[in-house]
């Protein structure tokens, strides 16, 4: 991702990549809905950035 998308990660969710997938390992669940729906339901994240950083963390994680 661009350093843009990058820096409106850090101010929407108060979060950076790493952090967010460091989170994910912890919660350690593999299917992207329930992963939006974690995100959505524990960090109210809205739907955008949710599945944004779950299909990202997939990605990095080599679970898609």
């Amino acid at each position: 991702m661009d350093n843009k998308t990058t820096l409106r990660l850090r101010n929407k969710t108060g979060k950076t990549w790493e952090e967010w997938y460091n989170l994910l390992d912890t919660y350690g669940e593999s299917n992207l809905q329930a992963i939006i729906e974690y995100l959505m339901r524990n960090y109210e994240l809205d739907p955008h950035w949710a599945q944004l950083i779950g299909m990202r963390y997939r990605h990095r994680r080599s679970l898609s």
